[in-house]
């Protein structure tokens, strides 16, 4: 609703700012694409490494990408009550995708598999090569309390995943 007040006529807005904000949202929501992720994430280190210059455009889209992907996958970083909750949804939706790609006779991954995917350890390596390493890049660009916060949360459902995979079938 926000975006639909934007208006080119509108006295202290430059031209096009509608527009402007509305390709900036695409390109944020597209940055959840885990397809794309490696790229983002190297995008960030590239700027972390030259340093970051608020003057820069790019160096601040790559920032809200960043932040954008964080958002997206906060769950990880979420009490443990609620990560659990999350997880199984997440594997859910997985599920049913790799239900759909069954029926169509495509090779399924084994954490699409509802048969093959033991969820602790599917979801004990997501945090390691997916959120563990994002939060962190992320708490390394802005050290704060918060993020520092979030990272230990995430060890925390990390340790904790791997007393459910102890546990017996």
């Amino acid at each position: 609703m926000i975006l639909i007040n934007l208006n080119d006529h509108e006295p202290n807005q430059p031209p096009r700012f509608r527009d402007e904000v509305m390709v900036l949202v695409e390109d944020l929501i597209m940055s959840t694409d885990m397809a794309q992720h490696q790229k983002y994430v190297n995008n960030m280190k590239s700027v972390m490494v030259t340093g970051y210059d608020p003057e820069n455009l790019e160096h601040r889209k790559i920032v809200l990408r960043m932040a954008m992907k964080c958002s997206d996958l906060c769950n990880t970083a979420r009490p443990w009550s609620t990560c659990v909750q999350w997880g199984k949804l997440v594997l859910e939706e997985f599920w049913r995708q790799g239900d759909a790609e069954k029926k169509m006779m495509f090779d399924v991954t084994n954490m699409f598999d509802r048969d093959q995917c033991v969820p602790s350890k599917a979801l004990t390596g997501f945090i390691d090569f997916i959120a563990e390493p994002l939060f962190t890049l992320w708490a390394e660009f802005c050290d704060t309390s918060f993020t520092r916060d979030i990272c230990r949360q995430i060890d925390n459902n990390r340790s904790h995943w791997e007393e459910v995979i102890k546990l017996p079938v």
